[in-house]
């Protein structure tokens, strides 16, 4: 499951505002490269979105299923 955790505006390059979505994927362990531990991580990403600004703020805390993969 990813949860939607915050909503950004951007200004394009040619002057429009583009509205995305922020998820975030469920918490994962890591073990550290310079020390070997052990921590907890979350990845998260933007997603591009056709919602307005004030709709997609309403959808913070939904969840959605799915995973974010690094590809």
């Amino acid at each position: 499951m990813v949860r939607i955790i915050d909503v950004v505006k951007t200004k394009m390059k040619n002057g429009d505002e583009l509205v995305s979505i922020v998820v975030q994927g469920g918490i994962e362990p890591v073990v550290s490269k310079t020390t070997g531990k052990i921590y907890m991580t979350a990845k998260k990403t933007r997603i591009p979105c056709t919602f307005s600004y004030e709709a997609a703020k309403a959808m913070i805390g939904q969840e959605m299923p799915g995973s974010i993969k690094r590809v």
